[in-house]
């Protein structure tokens, strides 16, 4: 595969202790056509540490990892082989999810991520859903401490689980900020 082929040995000889999600995630990485793989953490550590502020996660990088633990073995197994047989079409969906992305068409996003893993929908409270109440339950005592801005995917509001936002319902301010 040439993905594979483009990927360092070390990466591609620990895959076999990953998750079959992990590896979709990581191959999929490898097919955005981006002339360099600076994701929008590093950036925004880059920023920060510039201006001497301080970076909190709401979640774990142990309790990120763990959510793959709680979709069965073989389902994520099924969907890397299909996601690796399917290569050319799930690039090809890629570009479009990225155009999408950049015109913050959040509709649309929701939309092509349905389609893309239908069988996906049945763990989108455990991936999205419960992981945004819990931001947004920790988000007054973490205002208590002064100003801060929460960044996170486009992605991670454009789910909406019965047509509203867990952080909009409270109140909260969400804005996309501009590509």
């Amino acid at each position: 595969m040439l993905i594979l082929k483009k990927t360092s040995r070390f990466l591609v000889s620990m895959m076999n202790r990953f998750k079959p999600l992990f590896v979709s995630s990581l191959l999929g990485e490898k097919m955005m056509e981006c002339t360099t793989q600076k994701g929008m953490e590093e950036q925004i550590m880059k920023e920060s540490k510039q201006y001497d502020k301080v970076i909190m996660g709401l979640e774990t990088v142990q309790f990120q990892a763990g959510l793959f633990d709680s979709i069965p073995y073989a389902k994520q197994a099924k969907d890397l082989i299909q996601y690796i047989d399917s290569a050319d079409n799930y690039k090809s969906n890629m570009k479009v999810m990225v155009d999408v992305y950049k015109k913050q068409d959040l509709d649309r996003m929701d939309s092509l991520t349905r389609k893309s893993d239908p069988g996906m929908d049945q763990y989108m409270d455990l991936l999205l859903y419960d992981r945004n109440r819990k931001w947004v339950q920790q988000m007054p005592s973490l205002m208590m401490e002064g100003t801060f801005v929460v960044c996170c995917r486009g992605r991670t509001f454009a789910r909406r689980k019965r047509g509203h936002s867990p952080v909009k319902s409270k109140g909260y301010t969400v804005k996309p900020l501009k590509n």
